[in-house]
């Protein structure tokens, strides 16, 4: 701090008259020093604004030292804390060009947004969430998507949520029925939760062969492929099922299944070294993971029948059920990983033995 006279101190104590001209540079100064040691406010001189003849001084606050401030209608302050308050930025729809670091609520979604790095995000759920009631098999030619279900889009940037059951028909075109072509029989359809972001169209449900790329109807610009996969059957008919919950993940059963030749993806199969079965007419191509019901037929004499992941190159594989002796059949049901033909390996343990693998239901793995 520069040093000044104490306002001529000497003077004052002898008693002597002191010149206001001589005054006035060093209050100014004493001012301005005592200012630049305040934390609060920063005093700007007004100029040569005088009220009778006495300089008057301007406050600007330093927004950086306020705990809370008070922000009206296009106000931007820099570096400020909301420690309390509301925070009211209600908006029917996403800013045309929102700046990084703004915070809005969209009330058509019922979500609150943030712009980051670049990227609108939601905060309002987690990344790639889905939940609420599972898809569930109506007829043979239509399923339905319940009330209370919701998920993220792919893009991880809308909510889909249903707030009423949806049927989706494949005797229908676009939303709620297949996006484009007509039915086809002995194929894989997969459904798809789709969404407007501008609000106009309700959610719906969309049957594709496609798994990754669907034909989008007119309106809808959001997606989310759900972990499930239909069946139609050589009659074009859905195979019905039914979806179990399990631990992360939604297992597909078929609830018509039987262990009999209609469901067998290996009948009676003698291989005495390890052979590959497919499973691909009752196991989409996205999944690794069936559930399987294994027979092993007694013949002559008590051997050991196994599996094994199809390419391993394991030559002694897991224990499966085998025929012993005062048995005709033995069975299990078990999880049986798969490759990406959907896939996996079975050796008998003696030519006189046979094996069978009928498909109860599997799990899509492949989608997150």
């Amino acid at each position: 701090m520069a040093q000044i006279s104490r306002l001529h101190e000497d003077e004052i104590q002898n008693g002597n008259l002191i010149d206001a001209d001589d005054l006035n540079p060093e209050f100014d100064q004493l001012v301005n020093e005592s200012n630049d040691q305040d934390t609060r406010i920063d005093n700007l001189e007004s100029g040569n604004i005088t009220i009778d003849g006495v300089k008057t001084f301007s406050s600007a606050p330093k927004t950086d030292q306020i705990n809370e401030k008070t922000t009206g209608n296009g106000v931007n302050v820099g570096g400020v804390v909301l420690k309390s308050g509301t925070l009211n930025a209600v908006l029917s729809s996403d800013p045309a060009s929102p700046t990084d670091g703004a915070i809005w609520y969209n009330s058509t979604l019922s979500v609150l947004k943030m712009r980051l790095g670049g990227q609108t995000k939601t905060l309002s759920d987690p990344a790639n969430y889905m939940s609420g009631p599972t898809v569930a098999y109506v007829s043979a030619s239509s399923i339905k998507i319940p009330a209370g279900f919701q998920c993220r889009s792919a893009t991880d940037d809308f909510n889909i949520a249903f707030a009423s059951d949806t049927t989706v028909s494949i005797a229908s075109s676009g939303a709620n029925g297949l996006d484009t072509g007509s039915e086809a029989s002995s194929t894989w359809y997969y459904l798809w939760a789709i969404g407007d972001s501008s609000g106009t169209h309700s959610p719906a449900g969309l049957l594709s062969v496609s798994s990754t790329s669907p034909t989008m109807p007119t309106g809808y610009d959001k997606k989310r492929l759900l972990p499930i996969a239909i069946k139609n059957d050589g009659s074009s008919n859905f195979l019905p099922f039914r979806i179990i919950k399990q631990s992360g993940f939604l297992m597909v059963i078929y609830t018509t299944f039987e262990t009999t030749a209609s469901w067998a993806a290996l009948s009676a199969g003698t291989a005495t070294t390890f052979t590959a079965v497919s499973l691909a007419s009752f196991v989409p191509p996205i999944s690794r993971l069936a559930l399987v019901q294994e027979m092993g037929h007694y013949v002559s004499s008590s051997v050991s029948n196994q599996v094994r992941e199809t390419g391993s190159g394991v030559t002694t594989g897991i224990q499966a059920p085998a025929g012993a002796s005062g048995f005709t059949t033995l069975y299990g049901e078990s999880l049986r990983t798969l490759n990406t033909s959907q896939q996996y390996d079975y050796v008998v343990g003696a030519s006189a033995q046979q094996f069978s693998i009928y498909v109860r239901g599997f799990v899509v793995t492949e989608v997150i």
